[in-house]
């Protein structure tokens, strides 16, 4: 687990252009601002947004799938990232173990699409290994100082599946 304090950096420092240049709140971070970690050259990527402001950076990305995720990327000592996955259809009927399987079925997923994000396999596989602990809505502890939270909003015509990997 001791890996994770280095691959959440990796992932946090990615190379990508921004498209908006708004980074003064960013100005004294150790890890300077964020960087978007897809492009439209990501296989499987229909399109892509990142925008940057004062105190948190958004990337928007819809994949082949109808499947729609919304990055943001916060925190300067500390780097936060929450991944808002819209999930199309109804998913009222899902239960908790569902969304926690969904979760690292989307951290998988993403991990495999290229090399530069092979990062969320780790957490995916750190998050696996607790999956019998892992409450909706409750952070899980990863390594000491690091955590991982998954919730859901349900709803008739699509969900949203919330992760979020954080120091603190």
């Amino acid at each position: 687990m001791k890996y994770l304090t280095s691959l959440f950096l990796i992932l946090v420092l990615a190379c990508g252009p921004p498209e908006s240049t708004d980074t003064a709140g960013f100005a004294n971070c150790k890890y300077g601002s964020p960087k978007a970690i897809f492009s439209d050259n990501t296989p499987l990527v229909s399109s892509h947004t990142f925008k940057t402001g004062s105190h948190a950076a958004t990337e928007t990305v819809f994949f082949d799938a109808d499947i729609k995720l919304e990055l943001t990327q916060s925190g300067c000592e500390k780097p936060k990232q929450i991944f808002q996955f819209t999930m199309p259809g109804n998913s009222k009927q899902y239960t908790a173990e569902n969304w926690i399987d969904m979760a690292l079925t989307q951290l998988t997923f993403l991990g495999n699409l290229e090399e530069s994000l092979q990062p969320l396999l780790f957490w995916s596989t750190a998050l696996k290994n607790q999956k019998e602990t892992i409450k909706l809505g409750a952070p899980t502890a990863l390594e000491q100082g690091f955590f991982a939270r998954i919730d859901k909003v349900a709803g008739d015509k699509n969900g949203l599946l919330i992760i979020e990997l954080y120091q603190d």
